[in-house]
């Protein structure tokens, strides 16, 4: 796959693997599981954001370009 392509295949099947073992858990402590379901992607998305943001720092202060 092209770069692109394959972060994008990437982040939607850890999404995915995500929702489905944080609805199980939820299930299995007699949670509501969209609540911890949406807890967890929401933590995700920040880290996946936060990530993006930090390597282009690290690339733009000590990469060559």
């Amino acid at each position: 796959f092209a770069l692109e392509t394959a972060v994008i295949s990437s982040i939607a099947w850890g999404m995915t693997v995500l929702a489905v073992f944080s609805y199980r858990m939820a299930i299995a402590q007699k949670q509501t599981p969209w609540k911890v379901i949406g807890e967890h992607v929401l933590i995700a998305v920040a880290v996946i954001v936060i990530t993006h943001f930090v390597g282009d720092w690290i690339s733009s202060t000590f990469g060559n370009g």
